[in-house]
């Protein structure tokens, strides 16, 4: 993932690809259709050129238990549920496996 100007928001997307990972849904167009967005948007979300607004992160937390926006914009893990969190870090633990690099760690 690229944090070059086109990317500004390479993070969130990031971790938006964590969820739906962690959500165990392959690919970002099945997402759009659970959440109920457009495939389009769902894919500037997850790549981070577009920030995910608050209307849609709103949405995710009615449709995802125990997902919290401030995770999504911020990093901030504290308000996630217990079992939500353990399969993000899951995913975020492959992650890091595939790329061979160190994840980083969020508050």
């Amino acid at each position: 993932m690229s944090t070059e100007p086109d990317y500004p928001f390479a993070e969130q997307g990031r971790r938006l690809r964590w969820l739906r990972q962690a959500e165990r849904i392959d690919t970002a167009s099945a997402f759009a259709a659970r959440i109920g967005w457009p495939q389009s948007g769902m894919s500037q979300f997850e790549t981070g050129k577009r920030r995910v607004p608050m209307d849609k992160a709103i949405q995710l937390a009615r449709k995802i238990p125990g997902f919290d926006p401030m995770w999504l914009w911020e990093g901030d893990k504290r308000g996630l549920s217990f079992d939500l969190r353990q399969r993000i870090e899951a995913e975020e633990a492959k992650e890091s496996e595939e790329t061979g690099l160190t994840a980083t760690r969020e508050r």
